[in-house]
């Protein structure tokens, strides 16, 4: 699958995270991320988990209960 970095950063470059970033490193990131989708109900992380990843919810929403 072609990944389309512009199209991405153009979603996520005004996050607070990502502005402040150069491009060169958020693209960097973009190309070492790993793309998921997730159906309704699917549970990302339990509370207690080791917090070693990093999320972003690109369409959607996430409830935390």
């Amino acid at each position: 699958m072609k990944r389309h970095y512009e199209d991405l950063d153009v979603i996520v470059r005004d996050l607070n995270f990502f502005s402040t970033l150069p491009k060169v490193v958020r693209f960097g990131l973009y190309k070492a991320a790993v793309f998921v989708r997730k159906k309704g109900g699917d549970i990302l992380f339990k509370q207690g988990d080791y917090g070693d990843l990093m999320y972003v919810i690109l369409k959607g929403s996430a409830c935390v209960w």
